[in-house]
């Protein structure tokens, strides 16, 4: 259960409270599943709402979520087959055998058994096997998801030194617990094909913090693992989430988990073939040591082989030069710098700028590169992937505009990149 200072700060915004999207996962899992209550589950107050052994199922939402309740859901709750050690063991050897992106960074291990191992041995205590459970039924792509990170995470952990590969377990379990927050946000925004309002970008921004607040009940889990959960979104250059915090400020299993994270996510966006471009093209973002394992990694065992590109060489060649002219247009937009607005985006635009001149797409013309990109596929996929991320980072950074209050006001010279802000959500 989400503290009352988290729930009241969050439903000003009209977002949904929390707990009770949790509580309609788990009464809806109670159509399939056998779910029952372990003990009487009380309200605040001490009113007994549900009696112990009754099955949690739909008809009883009403009960859970109409007054607070003493004890967090996932503490009085029983689930048939609920998740285990064993399961997680499964799932893990049918990655190691299925995902190009997890066996590549496996195998160049000196002991390839290790993440396997750390996740093994990671704490799973009941509350947290009720929410894996529920991850797992409810949203099965992102349980799966939780499980690579897990296995990336602790990997990369394992490569990059003495130091990180101490924390071994504690990168497994962050890794695997590092979504559990968004148990608690709406779930039809992951089915959205369009670009999110403001309040649902907040619902997706807020789950590195409810996962943090959840974990930090439990003293049995080490204030590592919230502390790297609550970092998986952050980047080294401010840019990212919930605190927009910078690299002095990041610990180094946050620095980890946020590249395993990045990873796994690029490779589900369909990038995977190009991971290693894509990681090269943003040095200002992650942690060298930790991008150069994961280039290592891909160099010796590549995620695709037989890269191809999703589109033609005219049509990535287009694509590309639209980007560079959508930058230099930000960049005029913002030139002046006077607001804080100007500011985040004149310093976001130009790491992509620097981004696409290490690519040398500013270099030649685009007869030039139709000529080399019909000679050579393989660089054809990694300027699409390029072309790809570039667009999708453009877009996060007007999310970012809004989420950090700090969006153009509209007025005086203001009004031009509003403008061209606005335009970034459009899709293409």
């Amino acid at each position: 259960m989400l503290t009352s200072e988290c729930r009241d700060d969050r439903e000003p915004h009209g977002m949904p409270d929390p707990d009770e999207v949790y509580a309609r996962h788990v009464t809806e899992l109670g159509r399939t599943h056998d779910v029952r209550a372990r003990e009487d589950i009380l309200s605040e107050s001490g009113l007994k709402l549900i009696a112990r052994d009754r099955r949690i199922e739909p008809r009883v939402f009403a009960q859970l979520t109409r007054h607070r309740l003493l004890r967090p859901l996932d503490h009085s709750i029983a689930i048939e087959n609920c998740l285990h050690p064993g399961d997680l063991i499964a799932t893990a050897r049918e990655l190691l055998r299925e995902d190009a992106l997890v066996a590549a960074l496996v195998r160049v291990l000196r002991d390839p058994g290790a993440p396997e191992r750390h996740l093994g041995r990671m704490t799973l205590i009941p509350a947290m096997a009720n929410k894996l459970s529920v991850m797992r039924e409810r949203l099965p792509g992102h349980y799966r998801h939780a499980v690579r990170v897990s296995l990336c995470a602790a990997a990369l952990a394992e490569a990059a030194g003495p130091e990180s590969a101490a924390l071994g377990i504690e990168l497994a379990t962050a890794g695997l617990l590092h979504d559990i927050g968004e148990l608690h946000i709406d779930p039809d925004i992951f089915s959205l094909k369009r670009a999110l309002t403001p309040g649902e970008e907040r619902q997706v921004r807020a789950h590195p913090v409810i996962a943090h607040m959840l974990l930090s009940g439990f003293p049995e889990y080490d204030p590592v693992v919230s502390r790297a959960v609550l970092e998986h979104h952050e980047r080294l250059d401010g840019s990212g989430y919930p605190r927009g915090r910078r690299a002095e400020q990041l610990d180094l299993p946050g620095r980890i988990l946020a590249v395993a994270e990045m990873a796994v996510a690029v490779c589900d966006r369909g990038n995977g073939e190009s991971l290693a471009a894509i990681l090269k093209g943003q040095p200002e973002k992650y942690d060298a040591r930790v991008v150069k394992v994961l280039i290592d990694a891909l160099r010796h065992c590549p995620v695709s082989r037989d890269a191809t590109a999703q589109t033609g060489p005219e049509r990535v060649v287009k694509e590309l030069g639209e980007l560079l002219a959508a930058i230099e247009s930000g960049l005029e937009a913002s030139a002046t710098r006077e607001t804080p607005a100007q500011q985040r985006v004149a310093e976001r635009l130009a790491a992509m700028q620097r981004t696409l001149d290490r690519a040398g797409l500013r270099l030649v013309d685009a007869v030039e590169w139709l000529e080399v990109l019909r000679e050579d596929p393989g660089l054809l996929a990694e300027l699409d992937a390029l072309a790809r991320e570039t667009r999708y980072r453009l877009r996060e950074l007007a999310i970012e505009c809004r989420h950090r209050g700090c969006a153009p006001s509209g007025d005086g010279e203001d009004r031009v990149l509003t403008s061209w802000l606005d335009g970034l959500d459009k899709p293409k």
